[in-house]
């Protein structure tokens, strides 16, 4: 629809000229409309409210057309327009997207009838969570919905209809139905004139009803969109008694103990108020996930209330030294300063709450003031960083800012004064100090984060003192303060990139102190010290060089510096100049001023300002430089004593113990949580020594190398055998190479290969391991090297899996072949590009100021790619320890009915370990076929393709087929298995799974549970995995970016960027959602070593969704869902003699027009039938990997669901076998020896 109806100086829409019609009328309407049947099944249902979500909840998108957009006339529109108030051309021709409420609160009330009284729920026809769950998508449906209201005309008919229930009728539970369908369907845009006629009555409203937080919790969140649309000679009244409601409640909200018990008896006691609450129905219109999500939204639309009432208020008081209030006629420049009256009220508030932050002083408010604090923190960083964006806004997007603000008139006193800011530092300081040391963990966290967005307002002044503080608790001559060393490590990784990026001498004159204090945290008796201590170092590594900075190799033509100046390789920025914008304001004189005005014994008078300087400026670089140099020099010597420590954890190692291996999902002799505890701990340290050893320089890093060296030679620690893989993971993993060749090296690789193959033959069997453990982590990332010890890796290889009677060193043996074979045929980027501080040929630094967000425009990521001669290599490791021995199955057997055992159990190993490392260069077709299909294939696909015809021609015939011809092995095996298992009796749980067979020991492949479920895990591999590296660990990568994150940036950031998405100015063009922001100007902190994880992380991506894009092509080649889907190849009449000739290859090959397609659905139909094996080990691993394979080849379940009903309904005697199930009528007969159908429960 065309038109604005915000503003009576636009045209009506169409929905205005029609007569708003009366709320009786309109109950008719609704109630006539309900009375229609409604044929809409609950799946259709469901899908259709998840598709209406999807396209309504992406907000950046359709701002440009929802209710809170923004119409800028251009500068010639501007010259056209007349002073009546005529709208221009492009005004009237902007567009509109108006839904009906009613149309949405028609499909509520059919979701949940209940809501009226008058009604009653319809008959239940699914379960309550299916219920629960369809009503809180109808919800959050609505809640995306509103802003495309039609915003005054909607919100003043619902406050019309609802305002009676609202007011008077407190006493039952339509009260509650009222206020909920207010927060509902109340438009989020309305015009100032209406709040200003509803605010005072709402006010009244909300205070009609007390000690009840849902009720509360409406009230604050219609509020809180109301008082961006206050004017400022309205604010003053509405803020002032919003802020002393608010205030005046809080100490019920949060559970503060006011008052006392006496002793006298005598004394009368007061009960304590009982505490209302809705209905357990009417909360689920709500849409909360629990008590918690709920009880935290409620606390941080408190704290975004009162501080969006803070500095709002033209009246002042002065602020003594010891926080009383004096008048404004009594001034004292030296020792007050004036403040706002609503900052008054707040800072009055935390003086009162001060003695409950006390670390001893624990109760039920414990937890409550810890969350208070942490959300008050983040909304006054938020609440700058709007303050910085409304600037950016002014400057860069003065026509934006002129619409806003005639939208949004609170933008016009958003502005705190400086006085205030100082004053809220001032007073939130010393708490957080007080709730970092508090006993209960999760408040020890809140005052770390709340420290963390208190120090991102103004690093260079509140950083300094929090810094020295935590270095307090680090000192071993405070032993009284030792206990408090993990919280101060924490806080100290908090600190470090504001610092940095603020005012890098505020870390390099304290990093030997820093370095020095926290070795000792690495303590093999304390895991959790160890393991802050160790994310401490992993942020300080990513921001400073180990030794100095590194040159980077020489560009080659893959860079097109063309489309990097024409910045169009995916990357946006937002605005310009946000970080020099948002530290303007702690810049102002009035801040400065308050700053200087402060008494001795505040936290923030423990520094010196004469000479703050936020950034490294030009003219400061040669100051500093001597200043860096010296803190890479520290941080040289500190990696030394860094790897004696980590050895000292090495040595200190216990046994390690997998999780919930047979055990019920608990370890034997540890609890679940110790056993997740150390695997998070060995992932951490994996993690700070890859980035330590990448920000080394060339000295630096061979010192280090030697140093492990030595202590790979001296030592053999069997149970620190993992750790230490992935300490040789980090030393081994690629770094640049500047000469002629390969773009990788790996001189770590250089040193260990001969001292970790030596004399293996002569060394014990846990020696040995140790060794080809070591050896497997370091060939895991080492590129091209990997070629240059082939002969002794393939050699260490041979001689592990020779020793088919020890179990672990044969398993070692198959984890060495799997990252050998993923190192020479996957790609990831060379570790070195992990380095803060690489230089060009020119000198040029990037970035050029330590504690800068990565770039990744102009600033490229080297990658391993593997070449034709590592493709070769691989393929010939394929072909002697994989082929070779899966050929070697087809041999026949002295008994008709029998094989070797341990020979199949061996194989079937190999072949996944191998699978596993060497899946994404198996294609199901040619290559050339492939590429000629450039349209259909995805990127993981088309990359393959080209890998593989770069290779030689002995290479390429051995991959080209070889997925195919492994898959139709795989489901002759299962046919096999599936037709001796389909009537025989029930097994033992574990029978014969855990014995280790004897050499040349003989017996049946369907009764051996290890056997079968190896070839589950094969065939699961085929079917779902396209290469080595596919999971992403976006939620760990999540973690490390929200310990790195300036919140305060991250707002201002987000602020200029929905306000110019609502905007029709050329500007809202530029942001596309499709585009990376990158940098700085769009809100971004991030380390280089994040931002390789980050493309990384992507291109798994690229290779998990591969396993579904290739299903999918190859179905569409085979002409699509209208084609009828070929008769399963799972055959009933294969036999041991025929399984052997087709692995050896002595029987005919199978027919080209059975492709791999039909394969992939034969090993679905194969886990159906061992889905109904005897074992139940078997039966549970079938039936998980079935479910996974759903997820692909989805499309198999129709076309198998009458097979399905014909068992469950016993009426399948003639389909015994059909896509492997047995038949379940003829197992009714069938009874154990306790008389019992147990065969017949197993399959159904």
């Amino acid at each position: 629809l065309n038109g604005d109806d915000r503003n009576q100086n636009q045209p009506t829409s169409a929905m205005e000229t029609t007569t708003t019609p009366t709320t009786t009328t309109t109950t008719e309407l609704l109630e006539e409309s309900l009375s229609h049947p409604f044929a809409l099944p609950s799946p259709a249902r469901q899908a259709l409210l998840n598709v209406a979500s999807e396209l309504l909840g992406k907000k950046d998108a359709l701002a440009g057309m929802s209710n809170a957009a923004i119409i800028v006339p251009s500068s010639h529109d501007d010259d056209n327009a007349t002073s009546e108030g005529t709208l221009t051309q492009q005004q009237q021709q902007q567009q509109r997207l108006i839904i009906s409420h009613h149309a949405l609160l028609r499909m509520l009330l059919r979701t949940a009838p209940y809501l009226d009284e008058r009604k009653v729920d319809v008959p239940p026809s699914e379960s309550d969570k299916l219920k629960r769950t369809e009503l809180k998508r109808t919800v959050n449906l609505i809640k995306e919905c509103r802003r495309f209201f039609a915003s005054t005309e909607t919100a003043r008919e619902l406050w019309t209809a609802l305002m009676a229930d609202v007011r008077y009728h407190t006493h039952s539970n339509s009260c509650y139905r009222a206020l909920i369908l207010l927060y509902l369907f109340h438009p989020t845009m309305c015009s100032t004139e209406y709040y200003l006629e509803v605010l005072p009555v709402w006010m009244e409203c909300w205070r009609g009803v007390d000690r009840n937080p849902e009720w509360d919790n409406l009230w604050m969140v219609l509020f809180s969109r109301a008082i961006r649309h206050i004017p400022a000679d309205d604010a003053n009244v509405i803020l002032s008694t919003l802020r002393k409601h608010l205030l005046t409640s809080c100490g019920y909200w949060l559970q503060i103990p006011v008052g006392g018990i006496s002793s006298d008896k005598s004394f009368p006691r007061a009960s304590t108020p009982a505490r209302r609450s809705f209905p357990s129905r009417l909360k689920m219109f709500l849409g909360y996930d629990g008590r918690y999500e709920e009880g935290m939204d409620f606390v941080s639309l408190l704290c975004k209330l009162l501080v969006f009432c803070a500095g709002s208020s033209s009246s002042s008081t002065a602020v003594t030294e010891d926080g009383l209030e004096e008048d404004n006629n009594d001034n004292h420049p030296q020792q007050q300063q004036q403040i706002s009256e609503g900052t008054s009220d707040i800072l009055r508030f935390l003086s009162f709450v001060k003695p409950y932050y006390n670390p001893s002083n624990t109760g039920s408010w414990t937890f409550p003031l810890g969350a208070f604090l942490f959300y008050l923190a983040y909304e006054l960083s938020a609440r700058v960083g709007v303050m910085a964006g409304w600037k950016v806004l002014q400057r860069d997007h003065p026509r934006v800012a002129r619409g806003l603000l005639k939208e949004e008139p609170s933008l016009g006193w958003i502005n705190l004064p400086g006085n205030d800011i100082v004053a809220f530092l001032d007073r939130l300081l010393p708490l957080c100090q007080q709730a970092l040391y508090s006993k209960n963990p999760t408040v020890s966290q809140t005052g770390e984060m709340a420290m963390l967005y208190l120090a991102q307002i103004d690093p260079t002044r509140v950083s300094p003192p929090l810094i020295d503080f935590s270095l307090r608790a680090l000192d071993i001559s405070s032993v009284n303060l030792s206990h408090q060393a993990p919280a101060a490590l924490s806080a100290l990784s908090r600190l470090l990139q504001p610092s940095l990026r603020a005012q890098p001498s505020i870390i390099l004159s304290r990093l030997p102190d820093m370095l020095r204090l926290s070795l000792a945290g690495i303590d093999s008796n304390d895991q959790e010290k160890s393991l802050r201590t160790l994310v401490f170092y992993r942020n300080l590594v990513m921001w400073i060089p180990v030794g100095g900075a590194i040159a980077l190799p020489k560009e080659d033509e893959v860079n097109d510096d063309k489309m990097l100046a024409l910045n169009k390789d995916g990357t946006m920025e937002v605005g310009k100049q946000l970080t020099k914008t948002r530290y303007s304001i702690v810049e102002s004189e009035d801040y400065k001023a308050a700053m200087e005005a402060l008494p001795e014994n505040s936290v923030l008078s423990q520094q010196n300002y004469t000479n703050i300087n936020y950034g490294m400026k030009d003219e400061d670089n040669g100051n500093n430089m001597e200043e860096l140099q010296e803190a890479m020099l520290a941080m040289a010597d500190w990696s030394l004593a860094f790897l004696d420590r980590i050895y000292e954890l090495l040595r200190a190692a216990g046994e390690q113990e997998k999780l919930g291996k047979g055990h019920g999902g608990v370890g034997m002799r540890h609890t679940s949580a110790d056993v997740a505890m150390t695997k998070n701990f060995s992932r951490i340290m994996k993690e700070t020594l890859t980035y330590l050893f990448a920000a080394m320089n060339e000295e630096t890093y061979k010192a280090a190398l030697r140093s492990v060296v030595q202590f790979l030679q001296d030592e053999t620690l069997p149970f620190a055998v993992k750790d230490a893989s992935l300490l040789c993971q980090a030393v081994c993993s690629t770094r640049f190479a500047h000469g002629s060749g390969a773009i990788d090296r790996s001189p770590g690789l250089d040193a260990l290969v001969p001292v970790l193959t030596e004399d293996l033959e002569h060394l014990s069997n846990k020696c040995a391991i140790y060794r080809l453990r070591c050896l497997s982590g370091s060939v895991r990332y080492a590129g091209s090297t990997v070629l240059k010890h082939s002969e002794a890796i393939t050699s260490a290889i041979s001689f592990a899996l020779s020793k088919s009677d020890d179990r672990a060193l044969f398993k070692t043996g198959c984890k060495l072949l799997r990252h050998t074979l993923s190192s020479q045929c996957e790609e990831y980027p060379i570790a070195q590009c992990f380095h803060p501080m690489r230089l060009e040929d020119s000198g040029i630094s990037h970035p050029p100021v330590l504690g800068t967000s990565a770039l990744l425009h102009g600033d490229r990521i080297w990658w391993h790619v593997p070449s034709s001669t590592q493709i070769n290599f691989t393929v010939g490791l394929l072909s002697q320890f994989v082929l070779k021995r899966w050929k070697d199955l087809g041999g026949p057997s002295i008994d008709a009915d029998s094989v070797n055992l341990q020979q199949w159990r061996q194989t079937l190993r190999v072949l996944r370990y191998s699978l596993r490392g060497f899946s994404g260069i198996l294609l199901d077709g040619d290559p050339e076929i492939i590429l000629s299909q450039e349209s259909d294939i995805c990127p993981k696909e088309m990359a393959a393709a080209k890998l593989i015809l770069s290779s030689s021609v002995g290479a390429r015939n051995v991959l080209i087929g070889l997925r195919r011809r492994i898959c139709f092995n795989l489901m002759d095996i299962m046919s096999l298995v599936a037709k001796q298992t389909v009537d025989c009796e029930s097994q033992s749980i574990g029978d014969n799974e855990s014995r280790q067979y004897k050499k040349n020991e003989m017996g049946s492949i369907s009764t051996d549970p290890k056997i079968v479920k190896e070839v589950i895990a094969v065939g699961t591999l085929l079917m779902t995995r396209r290469g080595a590296q596919y999971k992403s660990g976006s939620a760990i990568w999540e973690g490390q970016r929200e310990v790195l994150t300036d919140w305060c940036l991250q707002a201002q950031a987000d602020f200029v960027s929905s306000i110019l998405s609502r905007s029709n100015e050329e500007s809202h063009v530029q942001i596309n959602r499709l585009l990376y922001k990158d940098g700085e100007n769009s809100g971004k902190t991030l380390s280089r070593a994040l931002l390789v994880n980050r493309i990384h992380m992507t291109n798994h991506s690229l290779t998990g969704s591969a396993s579904i894009q290739v299903p999918r092509r190859l179905r569409k080649l085979r002409g699509g869902p209208s084609v009828e889907v070929p008769e399963s190849l799972l055959s009933q009449e294969m036999t041991l003699q025929k399984l052997q000739e087709h692995l050896g290859g002595l029987g005919p090959p199978y027919s080209p027009q059975q492709t791999s397609l039909e394969a992939y659905e034969a090993l679905v139909d194969g886990l159906f039938a061992l889905s109904c094996h005897p074992n139940i080990n078997v039966r549970g691993m079938a039936l998980s990997h079935t479910e996974f394979a759903f997820t692909r080849f989805g499309w198999i379940v129709k076309h198998r669901t009458s097979r399905f009903l014909a068992a469950i309904s016993l009426n399948d005697d003639d389909q015994k076998g059909v896509y492997g199930i047995p038949s379940c009528s003829q197992l009714v007969s069938q009874i154990n020896s306790q008389g019992k159908r147990s065969r017949l429960a197993e399959v159904v």
